[in-house]
C-alpha cells in the first residue's frame, strides 16, 4: 500500500492546485481507473483516499477540501 500511498499524495496535490470540479473529478477519475486497472476494488479505493484524510486532520482546510474530494469520488466511484 505504500505505492498507493505516494500515488494518492501526488493526486491529492494536483487536486489542491486547481479550484474547478470539473478538473477535480477528471483527476480522481483518472486515479479511480489507475486504482481498478490494478485490482482494486471501489471499496479498497475509497480507503486509500480516507487514509490521506486521516492523516490530514490536524488542517482544517484540509479537512474540508478532503470532504469534496471524497463527494467527488463517491460520485465516481456509484457511476
Amino acid at each position: 500500500m505504500n505505492k498507493e500511498h505516494e500515488f494518492i499524495l501526488d493526486v491529492k496535490k494536483q487536486l489542491d492546485k486547481t479550484d474547478w470540479n470539473f478538473e477535480r473529478k477528471d483527476i480522481i477519475e483518472k486515479a479511480v481507473e489507475k486504482l481498478r486497472d490494478k485490482g482494486y476494488s471501489n471499496s479498497e479505493i475509497r480507503k486509500i483516499f480516507e487514509i490521506e484524510i486521516i492523516k490530514e486532520q490536524d488542517n482544517s482546510q484540509m479537512v474540508t477540501n478532503n470532504s469534496r474530494y471524497l463527494d467527488l469520488l463517491d460520485e465516481i466511484l456509484n457511476s
